[in-house]
Formats: structure tokens, sequence, C-alpha cells
């Protein structure tokens, strides 16, 4: 090991040792080790545990029954692609780095620059140790990564019924990526999606499969256009939402259009574009085949950029009007209607709404966001200490899975805890915030 390497590894210790009293988990130690001292990622979750080699042989070995790797080997997998060779059993790796480690936490831009669009998506399905391969054909399962590839090299010969569920299946995994663990980790494996169908197979496939292709690609456009609104990259996800749209209406798919227009209102509500709002959800509500979950939620849309534009309107009247068309197993009905509370002025109901909501659990992507939105409702109804509690309780979970649209709504939070900025809740608030800002910078 060189002098700057050793450097680097007493350095790295030292941030560990930090870190841990500081309660951070081994994950965000890897990535603010591999950001700090530019170390490959693999090489960066051994240090975060303060692996040597050979005890990372040991796990491999352990975790993995019957596999035998060398400390060279381990080296090689470290160093690629900038020498060695390119690791093969990345989903065994990180079953021994253990349960906290997901295959997609193994690699980075570089890596995945060097893969096949194939090969990334497989990353992104194997993301979580422990999750089997979605139920695709029999047929599939064993050579899908040679079958993707085929189908997206020759789509009118290899392009059949089965590369689309496994597409389909594929894409699941990227959204159960995204709320888990975030856009950036989700983000790989839907352009992976991205480039196959909307770039390649939608135009030469044939036409038994153009239809359910054309609604994939809807879904796949729409996920990568609502991945950069979580990331506040509007101009990108404005771009994406316009191309879902258009696979939408060529898949003939009121629902699919009905869910771009109701992606593009909640865009234009972050944006506090009343018009927009408005005008997205009167489109989505004019559709005749709309699903009657999108057309409840279109309901509160409509609702909102109505209150947005000043209209005197009675959320009582709306939201039961919603909840009349909506399934009964709608479970996220309730946050749309908490905004509409928020909306018009009642910020005490939204609270209520929110916490009943809330209560019920969420996903960590949706559960960081809609924390702050509860705290906006409570600051707004002068509950400041709850209210910078948690803000920065979501903050913190924001930052850790890279919600830049969760941490620009801490920032309203801020500026509407204004009031109270003496107290010490507040104060502890915003010092997160200045840490986050700084973070950005950097």
């Amino acid at each position: 090991m060189s002098d700057r390497d050793t450097s680097r590894r007493a350095a790295s210790a030292r941030l560990r040792c930090d870190l841990l009293r500081e309660g951070f988990t081994v994950a965000e130690i890897a990535r603010e080790i591999s950001a700090t001292f530019d170390i490959r990622p693999r090489t960066a979750w051994r240090w975060a545990l303060d692996w040597p080699q050979w005890r990372l042989v040991q796990e491999y070995q352990r975790a993995n029954e019957g596999a035998s790797v060398s400390v060279s080997r381990i080296s090689e997998w470290e160093s690629w692609p900038f020498g060695g060779s390119q690791p093969s059993t990345l989903s065994r790796l990180a079953l021994a780095f253990g349960h906290h480690c997901g295959v997609a936490d193994l690699v980075d831009s570089h890596d995945l620059a060097e893969l096949q669009d194939a090969e990334r998506m497989l990353l992104g399905q194997l993301g979580a140790v422990g999750e089997a391969m979605p139920p695709t054909a029999s047929a599939a399962v064993a050579d899908v990564a040679t079958r993707l590839t085929k189908a997206g090299a020759d789509p009118r010969r290899y392009c059949d019924s089965t590369v689309v569920e496994v597409l389909g299946a594929q894409l699941a995994v990227a959204n159960s990526l995204d709320r888990r663990r975030g856009s950036t980790v989700a983000q790989p494996v839907a352009m992976g999606i991205a480039r196959l169908v909307v770039q390649s197979m939608v135009r030469e496939c044939r036409p038994s499969v153009r239809r359910p292709l054309l609604g994939l690609a809807a879904q796949t456009a729409e996920f990568v256009g609502w991945l950069y609104r979580d990331r506040s990259k509007s101009k990108l996800a404005r771009r994406w939402y316009n191309a879902a749209m258009e696979y939408a209406q060529l898949a003939g798919s009121d629902d699919l259009q009905a869910l771009v227009l109701i992606r593009k209102a909640q865009m234009a509500y972050d944006l506090r574009q009343a018009h927009r709002v408005r005008g997205f959800a009167r489109c989505a509500l004019a559709l005749s085949g709309v699903g009657a979950a999108y057309r409840a939620e279109a309901t509160l849309q409509a609702a909102k950029g109505r209150l947005m534009d000043g209209d005197r309107i009675d959320p009582n009247r709306v939201i039961d009007e919603a909840r009349t068309i909506a399934p009964a197993d709608d479970a996220t009905l309730s946050l749309r209607e908490a905004t509409v509370w928020l909306e018009a002025g009642r910020p005490e109901d939204a609270d209520q709404t929110y916490q009943a909501a809330l209560s019920r659990g969420l996903a960590p992507r949706d559960m960081c966001f809609f924390e702050i939105r509860r705290a906006m409702a409570l600051a707004r109804s002068g509950h400041p200490e709850t209210s910078a509690n948690l803000a920065t309780q979501g903050l913190m979970t924001a930052c850790a899975i890279g919600s830049q649209r969760s941490a620009d709504l801490a920032f309203e939070v801020n500026d509407a805890l204004e009031p109270w900025s003496m107290t010490t809740e507040v104060s502890e608030f915003r010092a997160s915030l200045r840490h986050t800002t700084r973070q950005r910078r950097r």
C-alpha cells in the first residue's frame, strides 16, 4: 500500500469513527468515504466496516456457501474499471457486506458506463439483497440479460410479450428502489429501461406487441420524469412527461394520459403555477375512460388550483366528492386531501389529516416529504417546536435518500417558522438546513 493510500485509510478511519458516533449507518458512511476520498464504492464499503481484504474474503465465503474468492481477486474487483477485472458476482459480494448493502450500492457512474443496458437493469433488479427476481415467464428467468440485449439490438425479431413482461417487472423494481432508497438509486435502472424501450424497441417492434410496449414506454417516461422532479430538475422532468403523454396517446390509454396530467399538475403545484394546476386537472377529468383513483385525485388537484387562484370553494364538499369517486382501498387520497385543507387556509385540519395518514406508514421517500408537509401545517397553526422537530426528521431522511424536492420544501417550512427563529427547536432545524446547504455546494 502506497503512502497516499495509507494516509487516506487512516483519515477514513477517523471519519468513520466520527460518523458512527453521530449515528450514521454503514451505507451512509460508505457514501461519505467514497465521496470524501475518491474511493471506489466497493473499497468504500470495506473501509466503512473497517475490514481488511482478508476479512472480506472470509465473509464472502461464509455468506456464499461453496463459493471461493482470493484477496487478489478482491483487489481486482475494487480497482475496476480503472484496472482489475469486472466483478461477476456483485450480488454475492453484497451478501458478504450484510443485509444493509444492496448491489446498487457497490457501483457508481464509472462502473455503469462500462455496462450494457441489460446489465444495468439487472443491477437494479438485484438492488436489495434477498429481493427475488420478479415473477416472469420461466423461460425468460435464466437468460434474461441475453434476451433483453437481443431484443434491444433487433426488436422486430426478439421483442415479444415475454420481453415486455420482463421489462414491466423491472420497472416495478425501479419503483420499489425509488420508494425505499431514493431517486439516485433508481435512476440507472430506469434509464436502462428507457434506452431499450423508448429509444429502440418501440420504433421497430412487431405490431402484435406495439400497443403494450407503447404503454410501457409511457410508464417508463413518466417514471423518469418523476425521478428528475424529485431531484428538482423541472425542465428535464417536463421533457420526459411530454414524452410520456405522447406514448400514452399512441397506446390509446386514458388512464395513462390522466396519470401524466396529474403528475404535471403536481409539479405545477410545487412551482406555484395555479393556472397549470387547474388546466392539467381539467384535462384529466375530461378524459372519458379514466379510472376512479385518477378521477378522484384530479378532482382534488382542480380544487387546489382554484384555491390558489383565490376562488372560494368548500373543501368539505370537494373532499366528499373525491371520496365518493375513489376506490375504497385508496390509501393515498387523504394525503391529497390534507394539501387541499392547507391551501384552503385550514392548517389544523391539514395537520390532523396528515397525522392520520402518516400513522399508517409510508415508504421512506414519501414519508419524509409528507412529514415536511405536515411540518408546514404545524407551523401555520402555531406549533413551531413540533413543526421544527418534524421538519428536521424529514430533512434527515430526504438528505439520506437524495430527495431534493423534499429538501426544497423544508426551506419553505423555514420561512414559515421565521417568527419563532429564537426558539431552541427552530434554531436546531435551521442548523440542519445550513448543513444541507453546505453539502449541496460541495
